[in-house]
């Protein structure tokens, strides 16, 4: 479930596709461009009611990118036979374009709305990234849960090679 910001508006990820809720309270199917409609997540950039910027997260077919409020869908992931179970949105994404994903083992980050994408998992269990969360702090932090642990990653230069996950 995404939210926009208070002013009735949604979009759920299910077993069926988007839906998309419109004031008051109507929902009804947005799957224009979906590949797979088995969808795991699904995030709202903080900005979405100037923006209209949302992502899914399949099963199978990768991440997907909306720039229309969820009307139409995109992909933008390059390895797009990958299940996403988790999506995050950095709360600063009008400036640092910052999501991550979450499959089977391994985060990617992508700090340009989407367009490209950089596997980071070093420390991560082999297992499902159930859930992301990216902290609006500098550096940004990035949280990863998993059935074996919740697991830190400092956002630091990308010249800096020592990036890993850590246990919580």
């Amino acid at each position: 479930w995404g939210n926009n910001q208070g002013d009735g508006a949604g979009l759920a990820a299910t077993d069926k596709g988007v839906y998309k809720c419109e004031w008051p309270n109507v929902w009804h199917l947005s799957n224009s461009g979906l590949t797979d409609v088995s969808l795991y997540c699904v995030v709202m950039a903080p900005s979405f009611n100037l923006n209209h910027t949302a992502f899914v997260g399949t099963w199978g077919a990768g991440v997907l990118k909306s720039t229309n409020e969820g009307g139409t869908w995109t992909p933008v992931d390059p390895s797009s036979t990958k299940t996403i179970y988790s999506l995050a949105i950095s709360p600063g994404w009008t400036t640092d374009r910052t999501i991550v994903a979450g499959d089977y083992g391994n985060v990617m980050l992508s700090t340009d709305g989407g367009t490209s994408w950089t596997p980071i998992k070093a420390g991560l269990p082999s297992t499902t990234i159930s859930s992301l969360a990216i902290t609006n702090s500098s550096p940004k932090v990035i949280y990863a849960a998993t059935s074996q642990g919740l697991y830190q990653y400092t956002l630091l230069a990308w010249s800096d090679y020592k990036h890993i996950f850590i246990p919580v």
